[in-house]
């Protein structure tokens, strides 16, 4: 009997899709891009601590691996403190339908060390405005 709730309670562990992590990844700053855009994926939250951005996003999966990057042009838009457009793109080509939660970790110190390229300082802030997110997130550095 205690195997029997060994396997069953490992098996219910393993097959958990919901509120996993991710592993990091760096933003992505390149002029030109295209990004595959899954109409199915809701960001639920966004926050950045320390120079790493984590977006909470749903999607229907769960039977399959998933892409995702986070893109930006590198361009600030002027105002104070400046402002920077991001795009999460994700893609999911399964066809099941649970309802995933999970969580994506992105490395924004590119981000910052565009910023003190260009404008020569040692520390600063950026709004980032992530597409598909309504609020904007405050970045310091």
């Amino acid at each position: 009997m205690k195997y029997a709730i060994f396997i069953i309670s490992l098996i219910a562990f393993c097959c958990e899709e919901s509120d996993q992590v991710s592993l990091e990844k760096d933003v992505i700053i390149i002029d030109k891009f295209s990004v595959i855009e899954d109409s199915e994926m809701l960001i639920n939250n966004a926050e950045i601590e320390s120079d790493i951005l984590t977006l909470s996003i749903q999607y229907g999966g769960g039977c399959g691996e998933i892409d995702y990057d986070l893109y930006t042009s590198g361009l600030f838009m002027e105002s104070n403190p400046v402002q920077l457009e991001v795009v999460l793109s994700f893609e999911d080509n399964d066809t099941c339908e649970a309802l995933i939660t999970k969580d994506l970790s992105f490395d924004l110190e590119p981000v910052a060390t565009l910023w003190k390229d260009s404008y020569q300082e040692a520390s600063g802030t950026v709004i980032v405005r992530l597409k598909g997110y309504s609020d904007s997130i405050r970045y310091d550095f």
